[in-house]
């Protein structure tokens, strides 16, 4: 059995400055692959009981003695990215841009929830990979969380594109009372693609204002990001800033994910012909792929 255990990551809590996104993200593995996941990591962590990215940032915390050598540092976060590449099947995300979808519910009308339809974008893209798997899907611990999993269920539920087999349609749950992601290692490994994913999008916010990436080829997306690319370096002198950490994400694990911003939400609301809850008799379900970023 497959389970993805997601770490969720609200960008707006704390009124931050990168407020505007709210990125969710976590891996989906075997059983067996998570048992020896959680002993390497273990031994990785070497004296640090977890890892946890907003700490990892100051460079005065737990893990000073990490951050206070650059090659010590990229040395550890390139373990842990090797642990994830090796003992994982696919990273997964979604990213929701807070403002776009304030302006979404107020001229349609509707009262989407952004974790909820986070979650809805991290089910449709396990949908789609793995359509005849069943998974178990666990979440950390958030304000409301059993009632925006089972909102966010009934997103992907009541999407009339998507390939659904309700049988398979993943058990989605918080993780146990008596967890956190101190002691779940597997959360640990989605709070730093979570982190990772939304740094990157922070950064590139320019490029993503009113890109429909749904109805955009893969080649038209590359290629829209090289003039962006072009346009920031000469504007600024230099080229967006590409972190170190992500990139070894991304060459080690290839996340698939969905960037929600208003265009994209457009689209959605026309793959919701009879709302967003669910509704049990639709008729035929239709699949239409969904390009992504």
């Amino acid at each position: 059995m497959a389970i993805l255990k997601a770490y969720f990551d609200d960008s707006g809590a704390d009124k931050r400055s990168d407020d505007r996104l709210l990125t969710i993200a976590g891996y989906v593995s075997t059983v067996e692959l998570w048992e020896k996941f959680d002993e390497a990591w273990d031994t990785a962590l070497g004296e640090f009981d977890y890892l946890h990215m907003k700490e990892f940032g100051d460079p005065n915390g737990i893990y000073k003695s990490v951050k206070c050598d650059p090659k010590k540092e990229a040395a550890f976060m390139g373990g842990l990215v090797e642990i994830i590449a090796e003992n994982t099947r696919m990273g997964v995300h979604t990213t929701v841009m807070l403002d776009d979808l304030r302006r979404f519910n107020r001229e349609h009308n509707r009262h989407l929830n952004p974790y909820a339809l986070a979650i809805h974008g991290c089910i449709s893209m396990l949908q789609w990979k793995f359509p005849t798997v069943e998974i178990e899907v666990y979440f950390d611990k958030f304000d409301r969380a059993s009632s925006l999993v089972e909102e966010g269920l009934s997103y992907t539920e009541s999407d009339v594109y998507q390939p659904l087999k309700p049988n398979l349609l993943p058990v989605a749950t918080p993780i146990r009372k008596d967890e956190s992601f101190k002691s779940v290692r597997p959360i640990q490994a989605a709070d730093l693609l979570a982190w990772e994913m939304r740094k990157l999008l922070f950064d590139r916010l320019t490029w993503i204002n009113g890109r429909d990436f749904f109805q955009l080829s893969r080649r038209a997306v590359l290629e829209s990001y090289a003039r962006w690319v072009q346009e920031h370096t000469e504007k600024f002198g230099k080229q967006p800033r590409n972190r170190k950490s992500f990139l070894a994400l991304r060459n080690g694990t290839r996340p698939n994910g969905y960037v929600f911003n208003y265009e994209n939400l457009e689209l959605l609301e026309k793959r919701h012909v009879h709302g967003w809850k669910v509704t049990r008799d639709r008729g035929l379900i239709v699949f239409s792929e969904g390009k992504f970023v």
